[in-house]
């Protein structure tokens, strides 16, 4: 703002500030409830070209890359965010994105087949390994959930 500063000038620069705020909210909720409980279906993730909203089951994995996470999604393409992974585990709902290693979440929606040996096969024909460490809370979390979509028996 530039002086002298006007009664209209200051409402303009309020307004700019909420847009901001708006546009910079990541999680988006369904519009009919408002609850702090209920469980966002898409996520806002910010670009060079503005903003894009993507919902949450078109995202198969989710890779670190330092300080970036990298979107791996059904139409084969990737998207790239400058917030870590950490901030997204936070952000996702755990009913459908499981840590499986220290560098990758994956959505449950999308597990093809899983062996013992630690590989998930997911949609895309995308691999991804489970981390030893990461395996048996992998594994209870699968079984927790009842997953249909497996091909093999996660027993072993």
């Amino acid at each position: 703002m530039l002086k002298p500063i006007t009664k209209s000038t200051v409402l303009q620069a309020l307004e700019k500030f909420k847009d901001f705020k708006i546009h910079s909210l990541i999680p988006i909720k369904e519009a009919k409830s408002q609850d702090q409980n209920s469980i966002p279906s898409s996520i806002i993730l910010s670009s060079n070209n503005g903003f894009e909203r993507i919902n949450l089951e078109m995202i198969i994995k989710i890779e670190a890359s330092k300080s970036y996470s990298i979107f791996y999604m059904i139409d084969s393409q990737k998207r790239v965010s400058t917030k870590n992974l950490g901030y997204f585990e936070r952000l996702l709902p755990q009913e459908s994105f499981i840590r499986v290693h220290h560098h990758c979440i994956i959505n449950t929606v999308h597990i093809k087949s899983y062996h013992p040996s630690g590989i998930i096969k997911l949609s895309s024909a995308i691999v991804q390994t489970v981390s030893k460490r990461k395996r048996l809370e992998f594994l209870s979390k699968i079984k927790q959930s009842n997953l249909k979509n497996l091909n093999t028996p996660l027993g072993s």
